[in-house]
C-alpha cells in the first residue's frame, strides 16, 4: 500500500465517527422530529375523539328528550282535550326522575285567543282553580302553561306563564309551528327560578297540531296550532352528567348559547364539576358548534394532555443515540395506548347503543299500558310487528293472532277490495302521515267507526324503517254528531218555513195598508168638498162659530189626506218593481227646485246648487221624491232663520270598491240633536208638534225607503241650532 492510499484510509477512518456523528445526529433529528410530530398527532387525535364523544353524548340525550316529546306529542294528537289526571298519569309512567335527568318536567302550553277563550279557560280553571294567564298585557293570542308534570313547587309557579310574551321562547315557538320540527329556545331565566341558585335555562318545543295531522303548508300550520309540548331545562343540571362521565379524561368543555363565546352566553362550564384545569398547560383548543333542536350553540374544548411532555426527551435524543431503542418502545406504547382508548369509544358507543335499546324497550311499555288507544307497528310491507294491549281490547285479536298478518285484515271487506290498506301506507310513506276515519272490522266481524292516524317511521338516513299506528273507537261520537246534524237540518227547515209564513204575513199586510189608505181618501174628499160648498153657499148666514169649526173641519180634511197620501207613497215604494237605469241628476235637482220655486221664493230661502252634478244608476221617479222630500225638510226646518240657506252639491267616491255619488241637501236651520239621528228615519216620527211645522212624520222614512230600494244609502250630519247635512249614495252610472 502506498503512502497516498493509506492517507486516504487514514483519512476515511478518521472522518468516520465523524460520518456516524453526523448520520446519528441526522438519524437522531429525524427520529426526534417523527416522535414530536407523531406525539402532537396522537394529542390531537385524542382530542378530536374525546370532543366527537362529548358532542355525541350530548346530541344523544337531547335525542331521547324529543322523542319524550313526540309520545307526548301523539298524547295530544289523538285527544281533543289532555285533563291534568290523564297528563299526570302519563308523565309518571315515564318516570322521568329515573331516566330523564336534567329536565325541568313536561308540559303543555295552550293556544288560547279571542275565538276559544270562553270555552278552555273554564277546563284549564277546573284542574287549577287560581288558573290565570299571566303577563297579561291584553294580548289577543297567548299560549299559557296549561299542563306541566311533575307539579311540584318550582313547576306549579309557571302554571299560566304566556311564554309567547317572552321573545327568546316566541321565536323558538315560532319556528317550531312553520316547520313542524322540534325547536330548541335560546338562554332564558325559566320561571321555575324561585328559590335556590339559578342557573340558566333553555326549553325545547313540539308543536301539536289541530286534527292530529301534520299540516303541509305554514300558513296551514299557523291556523291550525293547537299548542306546544314542551320541557324546560336548567342548563347545569341537563349538562353535569355528561361533564361527569368527562372527569377521567383530560378534557373541559364550556356551552356558550348561540355563535357567539361570550360571557353573557354562557351555559354551562364543566369545571365546576370536574374543577379548574392549568392555564399554564393549555396546549389543545377547539371551539365548535351543533344544532340543538334548530338552535345553535357553541361549544369551546380545552385540554392540556400529559403526552406532550415527552417533548423533552429532543435534548436527550440529541445527546444519546442509543435512546432511540426507548423511543421506539415508547411509540409502540403509545401506539397501544392509542388502540386501547380507540377501543373504548367503541365500548362507549356500544353502551350507548345498549343504553337507546333499553329507551325503546321502556317506550314499548309505555304504549302496552295505553288500553284506551289501539297502538301497534307494521314493518314497511304492511305487515304487522308489535300490538298492544289496547289494541287486543278494540279489535279482539291477540298478539299471536295478529302479528305476521296484513294490516288490511282490519279493514272492511269493501276497503280491502278498495286497497284502502295499501292507499293509507302510501299516503304515509310520501307525507309521513295519514289520516284515517272510516268503519273496521274486529275478529267477530263487528264494525266501529274509528279515527287513527298512521305515521312513517324513518332512520336517520330517511330511510323507511315501519310505520306506527294509533286507532280508537269513536262510533259513540259518531252517532252522536249524525245526531246533532239530522237536528240542526230540522231547526233550518222550521227556520226557512217561518220565515216564509213571515213574508206572507208582510206582504199580506202591505196589501191591506195600501187598500186602507186608498179607500179612505174618498170620504175625505168629500167631508172636504162638502165643507167648502157650506162655507161659499152660506158664508153670509153662518156666525163666527161654525165658520171656526167649518175651517177646523177642511184642515183636518186636507191634513188626513196628506198622510193618507205619504202612507200611498211609501207603500208604494214597498211594492213596486223598480228599473234602474242612467239618471241626469242634475236635470232631477233643476225639476224639483221648480216645482218648489213658489215655496222658496214665499220663505225667502236662498238655494245654492254647486253644480256639476254627476249621472247616477238609479229610478228616476224614486229619485225625484226622495229629493224633493230633502230640499223640502230643508226649507221648512230653515225658514225661521233670518237668513235661510239651502245648498246642493255632490262628490264622486269609492265604496267597498265601487264608485258611488254622494249628494249633499245642507241647511243652516234648528239641526237634529245626535240622539235622534236613528229615530228620524221611522214612519210618524216627529221631533217637533204639526202646530210648529207642517207635515206627516212620513217623508225622511219615504227617503230611507227608497235610497234603500235603488241599492243606495243615507244618513244625516247635525247638531242642535248648527243646521243639518242630509246626504244620499248611489252607484255612478
Amino acid at each position: 500500500m502506498t503512502n497516498s492510499g493509506a492517507q486516504s484510509e487514514s483519512t476515511k477512518r478518521f472522518w468516520l465517527p465523524f460520518y456516524v456523528l453526523g448520520a446519528g445526529m441526522l438519524l437522531t433529528l429525524a427520529v426526534t422530529y417523527f416522535v414530536s410530530q407523531n406525539l402532537l398527532l396522537k394529542a390531537q387525535q385524542d382530542f378530536r375523539v374525546e370532543v366527537l364523544e362529548t358532542e355525541a353524548q350530548i346530541h344523544t340525550r337531547i335525542e331521547a328528550y324529543i322523542a319524550l316529546l313526540r309520545g307526548g306529542g301523539a298524547l295530544f294528537a289523538v285527544e281533543e282535550w289532555v285533563t291534568s289526571a290523564e297528563f299526570r298519569a302519563f308523565v309518571t309512567r315515564l318516570r322521568m326522575s329515573d331516566f330523564y335527568g336534567g329536565a325541568q318536567g313536561l308540559g303543555f302550553a295552550v293556544r288560547i285567543n279571542e275565538e276559544n277563550r270562553e270555552e278552555f279557560l273554564p277546563k284549564i280553571q277546573a284542574d287549577f282553580p287560581g288558573f290565570k294567564i299571566w303577563p297579561d298585557e291584553g294580548q289577543s293570542e297567548a299560549f299559557p302553561i296549561s299542563l306541566l308534570e311533575p307539579i311540584d313547587e318550582r313547576n306549579e309557579a309557571a302554571i299560566g306563564y304566556d311564554m309567547f310574551t317572552n321573545p327568546v321562547r316566541r321565536h323558538a315557538m315560532m319556528r317550531a309551528r312553520d316547520s313542524a320540527l322540534p325547536s330548541a329556545s335560546g338562554k332564558v331565566r325559566l320561571v321555575q327560578e324561585i328559590k335556590g341558585p339559578e342557573q340558566p335555562g333553555f326549553l325545547i318545543y313540539l308543536p301539536v297540531y289541530s286534527g292530529g295531522g301534520l299540516p303541509e303548508t305554514v300558513e296551514e300550520r299557523r291556523r291550525k296550532i293547537q299548542g306546544f309540548i314542551y320541557s324546560p331545562f336548567r342548563a347545569h343540571d341537563f349538562l353535569r352528567v355528561i361533564a361527569e362521565l368527562e372527569k377521567s379524561s383530560r378534557i373541559t368543555f364550556e356551552v356558550y348559547d348561540g355563535t357567539e363565546v361570550s360571557p353573557e352566553n354562557l351555559l354551562f362550564d364543566s369545571t365546576t364539576v370536574s374543577g379548574p384545569s392549568a392555564e399554564s398547560r393549555r396546549t389543545l383548543e377547539t371551539v365548535s358548534t351543533m344544532e340543538i333542536a334548530g338552535h345553535p350553540w357553541t361549544i369551546r374544548y380545552i385540554s392540556a394532555p400529559d403526552t406532550l411532555r415527552a417533548v423533552w426527551i429532543i435534548p436527550l435524543l440529541l445527546v444519546v443515540g442509543l435512546l432511540l431503542t426507548f423511543v421506539f418502545s415508547y411509540l409502540t406504547y403509545a401506539e397501544a395506548r392509542a388502540r386501547r382508548r380507540t377501543e373504548q369509544v367503541n365500548l362507549d358507543l356500544q353502551r350507548s347503543q345498549a343504553a337507546y335499546k333499553a329507551s325503546e324497550e321502556r317506550f314499548r311499555i309505555m304504549v302496552e299500558q295505553a288500553r284506551g288507544y289501539a297502538i301497534f307497528m307494521l314493518d314497511p310491507e304492511g305487515r304487522i310487528s308489535s300490538w298492544n294491549s289496547g289494541a287486543e281490547r278494540i279489535l279482539g285479536y291477540t298478539d299471536e293472532e295478529i302479528i305476521g298478518r296484513s294490516g288490511s285484515i282490519l279493514f272492511t271487506p269493501e276497503d280491502q277490495r278498495n286497497k284502502a290498506g295499501e292507499i293509507e301506507l302510501q299516503t304515509a310513506k310520501e307525507k309521513g302521515s295519514a289520516l284515517d276515519e272510516r268503519l273496521h272490522m274486529r275478529k267477530d266481524g263487528s264494525r266501529f267507526f274509528c279515527s287513527g292516524y298512521m305515521f312513517a317511521l324513518r332512520d336517520e338516513n330517511g330511510a323507511l324503517r315501519g310505520f306506527s299506528k294509533i286507532m280508537r273507537d269513536i262510533t259513540e261520537k259518531k252517532r252522536q254528531e249524525e245526531d246533532i246534524q239530522r237536528l240542526n237540518q230540522e231547526l233550518e227547515l222550521r227556520v226557512e218555513q217561518r220565515t216564509a209564513a213571515l213574508r206572507e204575513s208582510y206582504e199580506q199586510m202591505e196589501t191591506f195598508t195600501y187598500t186602507v189608505a186608498h179607500d179612505l181618501r174618498g170620504p175625505l174628499r168629500s167631508m172636504l168638498g162638502f165643507s167648502q160648498a157650506i162655507l161659499e153657499e152660506n158664508e153670509d148666514h153662518l156666525d163666527e162659530s161654525s165658520r171656526d169649526y167649518l175651517d177646523r173641519i177642511m184642515r183636518a180634511s186636507a191634513r188626513m189626506d196628506a198622510l193618507i197620501q205619504d202612507l200611498l207613497a211609501y207603500s208604494h215604494l214597498a211594492r213596486i218593481d223598480l228599473k234602474f237605469e242612467p239618471v241626469n241628476l242634475q236635470d232631477v235637482i233643476n225639476d224639483v227646485l221648480n216645482i218648489l220655486a213658489a215655496e222658496v221664493r214665499e220663505k225667502h230661502v236662498t238655494i245654492i246648487a254647486h253644480g256639476p252634478f254627476p249621472n247616477v244608476y238609479a229610478h228616476q221617479a224614486t229619485l225625484h221624491a226622495v229629493l224633493c222630500n230633502l230640499v223640502s225638510n230643508a226649507i221648512k226646518f230653515s225658514s225661521s232663520i233670518a237668513s235661510p240657506r239651502v245648498e246642493l252639491r255632490a262628490e264622486t267616491k269609492f265604496h267597498e270598491d265601487q264608485r258611488i255619488v254622494r249628494c249633499w241637501v245642507i241647511d243652516n236651520g234648528i239641526g237634529i240633536p245626535d240622539e235622534h239621528y236613528d229615530r228620524i228615519f221611522r214612519v210618524f216620527e216627529r221631533l217637533h208638534g204639526p202646530e210648529k211645522y207642517s207635515g206627516t212624520g212620513i217623508g225622511l222614512a219615504i227617503v230611507k225607503k227608497g235610497i234603500e230600494r235603488m241599492n243606495g244609502r243615507v244618513g244625516v250630519e247635525s247638531k242642535r241650532n248648527e243646521g243639518s247635512r242630509f246626504w244620499i249614495e248611489l252607484p255612478a252610472a
